[in-house]
């Protein structure tokens, strides 16, 4: 699980687009999985994709967020789990930030692995700012033509902040998970899987 960041054009290099990135083996490999948000000027709309991150944008770079990563049976059981958090802001989200954005998406999805990964900080604003912060070790934020894409740990070697939080996440990731694979077996015909699916 990762946190990618993308150029974003004529506004600046200050603030790129983020979306969150899984895949088993290597950010760097040509079928990751990439959920995000877009806008088209008038809406915002979920942007969920299987592609090379080279070939979905200019990537600044890649914040490794766990070394253990999120097990899931398949990625469209993610899939649908991910699709439970709308594009657009709403009651629930006005603490994250003051404008929407895909900064703002990431954050809200951030908020529900907090039990299954670790985090620097809670996540909303103190998450945003130390993230913000550790964007400082890239540099020039600009994707560099024809470079690797940079992945980086997203806590420091230095960093000894606790996990993000000691309450359940809102939507309990695991058990959401597990039961979403178990419908969509039933509905296929398949038979229920007799060991654990996830650990």
């Amino acid at each position: 699980m990762g946190l990618a960041l993308y150029e974003r054009g004529g506004q600046g290099r200050r603030f790129p687009n983020w979306a969150l990135v899984f895949h088993p083996e290597s950010f760097l490999a040509d079928d990751v999985r990439i959920y995000g948000i877009s806008n088209d000027s008038k809406n915002w709309f979920l942007d969920f994709k299987t592609c090379s991150l080279r070939d979905s944008g200019c990537v600044v770079a890649v914040f490794k967020i766990s070394d253990r990563g999120v097990r899931v049976p398949s990625m469209k059981v993610l899939d649908i789990f991910m699709s439970n958090f709308p594009p657009g802001k709403d009651g629930k989200n006005s603490n994250y930030e003051s404008l929407w954005s895909s900064s703002s998406w990431v954050l809200r999805a951030l908020g529900h692995f907090d039990t299954v990964v670790k985090l620097p900080c809670r996540t909303g604003g103190k998450l945003s700012g130390y993230i913000r912060q550790r964007m400082n070790i890239l540099g020039g934020m600009q994707a560099r033509h024809g470079e690797k894409i940079r992945v980086i740990p997203l806590m420091g070697e230095d960093d000894t902040m606790p996990s993000s939080s000691s309450s359940q996440a809102l939507l309990p990731v695991l058990p959401i998970l597990c039961a979403i694979a178990k419908r969509l077996r039933e509905l296929e015909g398949k038979p229920p899987v007799r060991k654990p699916i996830m650990t």
